[in-house]
């Protein structure tokens, strides 16, 4: 979180996402700094400069759903 560098995010504010970033990360621990990065990037490309794990929640659930489709979609050709 230190690392961040965003301007409106506070030391701590990360503990209130904890449960939604175990849950998007799976439990994995590995997966935790990367979506962390992905959410300062998403706030920084959105001008709130503040980690909105909710919004990245949400693409991350759109590209697993994508994924899903193209995943039906591949195994009905076979």
């Amino acid at each position: 979180e230190t690392n961040t560098k965003l301007v409106d995010q506070s030391p701590g504010d990360i503990l209130e996402d904890a449960e939604l970033l175990f849950d998007a990360s799976n439990g994995r621990v590995g997966e935790v700094a990367g979506i962390i990065q992905l959410a300062a990037v998403e706030a920084m490309q959105a001008g709130s400069e503040r980690l909105d794990f909710r919004r990245l929640r949400s693409s991350l659930d759109e590209e697993r759903r994508r994924r899903s489709r193209r995943g039906l979609e591949s195994s009905r050709r076979s």
